[in-house]
């Protein structure tokens, strides 16, 4: 049943849901999560746990995707039966694998979404011992996708988030010159890059710009900032239709987030928002100032 349905099948699409491209330059730290596992040919076989790295990138930029994706993945052979390629998904808590040959070049990716539309789980009047069986009796290479994308460690994350939008996917195998998989990136792994890069459960006071699109217009601003002894965690730019040029610029240091505002105010800049987050990740809204007499 499952090699028929796939005989005609070569490209799976598992949409992703969200449609963003952001800009962001980051100072200070950041930190990321990824699981630390692999699957050698021919056999199922854990090598080491997760881990967690905090990395300073002074002042680069922390965007490549090798910085954010997850390391020495799970990967399976194809002669691996579904059941089995189910199990390890459902055991660790993820929905993607990357299927391989003996030489560890990849081959195919399998994803718990192909499985349940593959296998009829919704909809096939077998029991459910009849469906356990059939599964268990099914190679994955009946139904792995074999036309994969992918992406090298190398590049920024926001072309792999571009990579996943263009082809309606939520996930990238990373491989070598040699098409062997070194890691993966998720559509998750985005949205935690986006988060990490902007700072947003870090503490501190965002501070909301309304800008002119003028060469030097950032200098200024930036040099207010230093004038007062405040350290820059991180800056997003957004070009948006209604508002025109914002600029959302983190910051740390001794002075208030009042007079922080009210020195932007007095120069001169549009503050349309200030936001401060706490070392606890509560937050507290601050209404803008008039312009000093």
């Amino acid at each position: 049943m499952i090699s028929q349905a796939m005989s005609a099948y070569r490209k799976h699409i598992w949409a992703a849901e969200f449609r963003a491209v952001f800009a962001v330059t980051k100072w200070g730290s950041c930190s990321f999560t990824a699981g630390t596992y692999n699957e050698g040919p021919g056999g199922l076989h854990r090598i080491r746990g997760g881990f967690k790295e905090e990395t300073r990138s002074g002042m680069g930029v922390v965007m490549y995707v090798r910085d954010h994706m997850t390391r020495n993945t799970y990967t399976i052979t194809k002669d691996v039966v579904i059941s089995k390629a189910v199990e390890i998904m459902h055991k660790n808590h993820f929905h993607r694998l990357p299927v391989v040959d003996e030489n560890g070049v990849l081959i195919g990716l399998v994803t718990a979404g192909l499985v349940e539309e593959k296998s009829g789980a919704n909809s096939t009047t077998l029991s459910i011992y009849e469906l356990n069986y059939l599964l268990s009796k099914t190679k994955v290479s009946e139904i792995m996708i074999r036309d994969v994308k992918t992406i090298s460690q190398d590049v920024f994350v926001e072309e792999a988030a571009q990579a996943m939008i263009d082809n309606g996917i939520s996930v990238l195998p990373v491989v070598d010159e040699e098409n062997k998989v070194i890691g993966i990136i998720t559509e998750k792994d985005i949205f935690q890059a986006f988060v990490e890069l902007l700072g947003y459960k870090h503490q501190g006071t965002k501070f909301i710009i309304n800008c002119k699109d003028v060469p030097g217009e950032f200098a200024g601003i930036a040099k207010l900032f230093g004038d007062n002894d405040c350290n820059l965690e991180s800056l997003a730019v957004y070009h948006t239709k209604e508002r025109g040029i914002e600029s959302v610029i983190k910051a740390t240091g001794e002075i208030s987030a009042r007079a922080m505002s009210q020195i932007l105010v007095d120069a001169g800049y549009k503050l349309t928002g200030v936001i401060k987050t706490t070392k606890f990740g509560t937050t507290k809204k601050y209404d803008i100032p008039e312009k000093s007499v």
